[in-house]
């Protein structure tokens, strides 16, 4: 019995002793957290190092040990501006880079996002997206460049290089992920074409760069990761980034859905005018789906008029979004030889938990209700149900069923 009581007591001060460990432990980072969130806010940002105040903020988003702070991905945006009266050289911003700079890149970035000076040729930016979500960002940056204020009116257009990289992809630290974002940087600064960016490390590839805005119709050039003409995610890429974040939403108990879209009246746009008119079709819709789409959620073609969403919601919620798709889609404006044409797209929803927690058959599922929609006539989505008859057609063979 005494060598018994001698273990439960030794059991009990060894517990004590963990738990006050952990206790201290969390109570040293909450206070750290703490200490540097207050540097940060009271900081005069005429009086900090531009570079600490930058690594503080990144700390910042970090968090502490006792919460698990969100993805996030960090922006190093190297800014020059084009050479007076030359056609492709730049020259460097000896006297800094001008507030007006970073106001113009924070007016086409969300409220959420974070924007300051990292050093004097420099922007940092703290955004509030996942990795997966910093492509169409990044291209919209780079596709609308600031202008360089001269003075009197007059202004000069800038080139961007942008290095980026993601917490937790990348590191899961404020000194790493910077010093990758830098890596990234002196990468995308020594490619030969500009303006361009480059992702940490290469587990994340970027996209090629944007079309030009004034030719819809004119393809990006080949990657193996991005379609070339919609900038979405290639079809063999679809699966494996399907079931990881499906994987991912059911391990922290969150819903996903699939929405799976189909362009109506396809066939015809293709069999009765110029090639160009189809791709011009695509793209519009893809846009429609990437901009009104969260920079978290994935957007992948699947065939030569579908496209799949991968959106962090509920299938009920994935509804309404696929809804609203739609009636973006049917105001776009296209003219097709001086005749004004009404875009359509069918659509069908399925999920987790509601219907299923298996990847691929939560896509045949989103697919089948796609399918159902098309023949009932309906322009919109319908939500997934047992009773629907799931439809064989090869994902390649787009019918006009109406």
């Amino acid at each position: 019995m005494p060598v018994i009581g001698f273990i439960a007591e030794s059991l009990i001060f060894l517990l004590v002793v963990a738990v006050s460990f952990l206790v201290l432990t969390l109570l040293a980072s909450f206070l750290r957290f703490y200490f540097l969130a207050q540097r940060v806010k009271l900081a005069d940002p005429s009086e900090q190092d531009p570079e600490e105040r930058f690594r503080l903020q990144v700390v910042q988003s970090l968090g502490a040990l006792h919460q698990k702070p969100a993805p996030f991905t960090l922006l190093l945006v190297s800014v020059r501006r084009l050479a007076e009266g030359t056609q492709g050289s730049e020259d460097d911003p000896d006297e800094g880079i001008p507030t007006a700079i970073t106001d113009q890149l924070r007016t086409r970035l969300r409220d959420q996002d974070v924007v300051m000076t990292r050093s004097a040729a420099v922007i940092g930016v703290i955004g509030q997206f996942a990795g997966n979500g910093a492509a169409r960002i990044v291209q919209r940056l780079l596709a609308d460049p600031p202008t360089w204020p001269e003075g009197e009116g007059s202004s000069r257009t800038c080139v961007l290089q942008v290095g980026a990289a993601a917490f937790p992809e990348h590191a899961d630290s404020a000194a790493s992920l910077i010093a990758a974002a830098d890596e990234a940087l002196i990468n995308a600064q020594s490619a030969k074409a500009t303006p361009a960016w480059r992702f940490a490390a290469s587990t994340l590839s970027p996209p090629p760069p944007a079309a030009n805005a004034n030719s819809p119709e004119t393809p990006v050039p080949a990657s193996p990761i991005v379609d070339p003409v919609t900038g979405a995610l290639k079809a063999e890429r679809l699966d494996a980034a399907l079931r990881k974040m499906v994987a991912q939403q059911r391990r922290d108990g969150r819903p996903v859905s699939v929405v799976y879209c189909s362009i109506n009246h396809y066939l015809h746009y293709q069999n009765h005018y110029p090639e160009s008119v189809g791709l011009q079709v695509l793209k519009r819709v893809a846009d429609v789906l990437g901009d009104e789409t969260r920079e978290s959620d994935i957007m992948a073609r699947t065939g030569k008029a579908d496209f799949v969403l991968i959106l962090d919601c509920a299938p009920a919620a994935a509804v309404k979004v696929a809804d609203r798709l739609h009636e973006c889609i049917r105001q776009l404006p296209l003219v097709v030889e001086d005749q004004t044409v009404r875009l359509s797209v069918s659509a069908g929803v399925a999920g987790h938990p509601d219907h299923t927690g298996d990847a691929q058959q939560m896509k045949d599922f989103a697919r089948t209700a796609m399918w159902t929609a098309r023949a009932r006539g309906t322009h919109g989505a319908l939500l997934y149900n047992s009773a629907m008859v799931t439809h064989h057609t090869d994902d390649n063979e787009i019918k006009d069923t109406f």
